[in-house]
C-alpha cells in the first residue's frame, strides 16, 4: 500500500480530531511520506535537502532545527505546523509514552509495517 493510500485510509477511519491518539493511528501517520502531502515546492525541497522523508521526521525535529535548514523561514515553518496540525501532530513532539524517539523512529516504523503485513498488530491505546 502506498503512502497516499495509507493517508486516505487514515483520513476516512480517523476523521474526528481526538487528543487521545492510538498507537496504530500514530504509526500509520508517522510513516506518511512528505512527498505525498501537498506542501509547497519550496517546503518540499528544503525538507528533502535536510533528508526529512516522513511526518515522523518532522515531529522529531525542533523549530530551531527546521529554521536552520537552508532557505527555511517562518513561512515554511508555519506551513509545516499547519500540516502537522491536520494530523494531530506538532513539531518536537514527545512520543516517549509510545517508546518512540528520533533514534528509534525508523526501526519502530519498520517493525510496525511488518506486523501489519503479517496481521500481527494489535490496537494499543495510551490514553490516560
Amino acid at each position: 500500500m502506498s503512502s497516499k493510500d495509507c493517508l486516505e485510509l487514515v483520513r476516512v477511519f480517523f476523521p474526528i480530531k481526538n487528543p487521545c491518539l492510538t498507537y496504530n493511528y500514530l504509526m500509520e501517520i508517522l510513516g506518511v511520506k512528505i512527498d505525498d502531502l501537498d506542501f509547497s515546492i519550496r517546503t518540499q525541497k528544503l525538507l528533502a535537502s535536510a533528508s526529512m522523508e516522513t511526518l515522523g521526521d518532522l515531529v522529531m525535529s525542533s523549530e530551531e532545527q527546521i529554521l536552520k535548514i537552508k532557505y527555511s523561514g517562518k513561512k515554511s515553518l508555519n506551513e509545516i505546523k499547519e500540516k502537522l496540525d491536520e494530523f494531530l501532530l506538532k513539531i518536537d513532539m514527545n512520543l516517549s509514552r509510545y517508546e518512540i524517539s528520533k533514534y528509534n523512529l525508523k526501526n519502530k516504523l519498520e517493525e510496525y509495517k511488518k506486523k501489519v503485513e503479517n496481521n500481527e498488530h494489535t490496537r494499543i491505546s495510551n490514553c490516560r
